[in-house]
Parts: C-alpha cells; sequence; structure tokens
C-alpha cells in the first residue's frame, strides 16, 4: 500500500535521471552496495546454505555430474554474488558453460578480472560474454532463432540477482525465462522485500522512477504471478538491517552516492527541491532508527531480500 506523503508534485519536475550518466550510476551503486561490509558474507552464507538445498541439491538428483551444466545470469554486475554460487556448482559439476548478460562495461570488466584472479578454481567454466541489456539479448536471441532455424539454447539454472527492476515487463520477462529452461531446471531471482528501504522510499514517492528504466518492484510482484498461475516455488527471506547515517551527514561523500542511488536522482542533496529533500531525510531517519537502544547498533535501515525458485515441470 502506498505511503502518505505530503510533497507536491511540482517537487519532481526536471529531476536529473540518475540513470543518464553510467558514471555517476556506478558510483552510486558502488557506496549503496557496499556501505555494509557484511554484503559477500551475506550472499556466501546464502550460496551455502538456501542455494545449495534449493538448487544444487535438486541439480545432483536430476542432471549427472558428467555432462555440461548450462548456466544463464541476468544482470551479474561485478560477478561477486555469482562467484558464491558457482563456487557451489564447480564443487560437484567440473563443466559449466555460464552465459552472462550485464549492460554495464566497467562491472563486466571487474566480473572478468575477478574470475581471472580466481583461477585455477573456475577452470571447468567457460564464459560467454553479452555487454548487453536484458531485452537486447532476447531480441538478439530471437534473431538468431529466426535467421538459423535453430533452437534456442536451454539451460539448466537461470538466475536473475536484482536486475528485474530493469525489465520492461516483469510477466513478460519470467515467461520467457521460464521458457528457456530444461526440464527439471531452476529459475532464481532475488528481489527486495516489502521491507527493503529503497523500495518503501519509492513507494512513498513513485514519482522518483517516472522516465527511469527502473520499475519499483519487490518480492511481492513475482510471487503474486506465482499465486495467480499456480506455480510452486521455494522462498527464502534475508533480514539486513544496516546503518545508513552517512546520508544525513552534508559533508560525506559515499553519503551524498548513497541519497542519490536510494532516490535515482542525481545529486540528490542540490538538485532536489527543500521540500521533497525534506521529506526523504526525514523518512530515512525513521527508517534508519534501531529497535535496539544499545549505541553500538548498526542501525535499522532495512536491505532486506527475497530469493525464489521455481523448478520447472
Amino acid at each position: 500500500m502506498m505511503a502518505e506523503n505530503c510533497v507536491p508534485d511540482s517537487c519532481f519536475e526536471n529531476l536529473p535521471k540518475l540513470v543518464d550518466d553510467l558514471d555517476d550510476y556506478l558510483k552510486a551503486y558502488q557506496a549503496y552496495a557496499e556501505f555494509s561490509g557484511l554484503k559477500v558474507d551475506i550472499y556466501k552464507d546464502w550460496a551455502r546454505i538456501v542455494f545449495e538445498e534449493q538448487v544444487v541439491t535438486h541439480f545432483i538428483s536430476k542432471f549427472p555430474s558428467d555432462g555440461t551444466l548450462r548456466v544463464l545470469a541476468v544482470g551479474s554486475g561485478d560477478g561477486k554474488v555469482d562467484s558464491c554460487m558457482l563456487e557451489q556448482l564447480v564443487a560437484r559439476y567440473p563443466r559449466i558453460h555460464y552465459t552472462v548478460v550485464e549492460p554495464a562495461n566497467e562491472p563486466l570488466e571487474e566480473f572478468k578480472s575477478l574470475i581471472n584472479d580466481s583461477r585455477p578454481k573456475f577452470d571447468g567454466v567457460e564464459f560467454e560474454w553479452h555487454n548487453k541489456t536484458f531485452d537486447e539479448f532476447q531480441k538478439l536471441e530471437e534473431e538468431k532463432a529466426k535467421s538459423t532455424g535453430a533452437d534456442k539454447e536451454r539451460f539448466h539454472l537461470i538466475h536473475a540477482i536484482h536486475s528485474l527492476y530493469y525489465v520492461n515487463d516483469l510477466q513478460q520477462a519470467h515467461t520467457y525465462l521460464r521458457d528457456r529452461l530444461v526440464k527439471q531446471g531452476a529459475l532464481l531471482v532475488i528481489l527486495l522485500s516489502e521491507e527493503a528501504g529503497i523500495y518503501r522510499v519509492w513507494d512513498r514517492h513513485p514519482k522518483l522512477c517516472e522516465g527511469s528504466p527502473a520499475t519499483n518492484l519487490c518480492s511481492a510482484h513475482l510471487r503474486q504471478i506465482y499465486a495467480q498461475s499456480d506455480t510452486p516455488y521455494t522462498f527464502h527471506h534475508q533480514s539486513w538491517p544496516s546503518d545508513i547515517s552517512q546520508c544525513f551527514d552534508a559533508s560525506s561523500v559515499q553519503g551524498g552516492r548513497m541519497l542519490d542511488f536510494i532516490t535515482h536522482v542525481r545529486n540528490f542533496r542540490q538538485s532536489a527541491p527543500e521540500e521533497l529533500k525534506k521529506d526523504v531525510i526525514a523518512f530515512l531517519r525513521r527508517l534508519n532508527q534501531s529497535d535496539k537502544e544499545d549505541e553500538k547498533s548498526s542501525g535499522g535501515y532495512q536491505r532486506d531480500w527475497d530469493s525464489m525458485v521455481m523448478i520447472k515441470s
């Protein structure tokens, strides 16, 4: 349910969009993604326990280890989360073909460097890199199938980790990804939960999304698609309270970049009208309040996300 706010619509006019400048976007994303040093550890634990249980164990029972496991990764970014999953897969499957779709060149190059630095751990993995948006990749694959008459490649695992916010149509994207799976293949999607701070800010101010390729999705939207089609899936909620106090320090460069990513507005502190800025900051302060009384509390701003695994029957 959309939160009430009293900010007039005029405050959202002519706001510079963060996505219009890729360099600024990447800096803002990096600041937001890395303000908690626990990020990689959290995903490593998730891959070792949840991914292992819901995906790898299923694969062991369905797909022989002497074959090639085919994976499609949608929006991998710098590959840090991918590597957590790959570590679990390579322990069981010596040969993996890993197709990466990532539109931003800089994080894609970081992913390649990460893999090169991790050899020989990933020597059995053959990578196929696509520096494209998901929609561009779909179009390319459709044209290839049409020109060759060959069937589209099918994958044992398709994952989209915090990337479906940028597709044009979630229902269509999900249908497309499901169709690209082999029988008993797994579609893994991670999206923000309804409790996540950035989702709540955009829910409060939906006009922040206008004119941006990003949409304000959370796991509830995909769960609704599954409910309407009576599709079984497994679900895991990851709580991740963090401290965003840097956002409230006008002298903090990193805090300013975090604000830019949360709002998707370039130079939010300087660009936003005072009324909008005051409302967003006050709202974030409330979200950042911890239930704990002790001064060592890490803050209560929720970065919660949910992973959902659907097996194609």
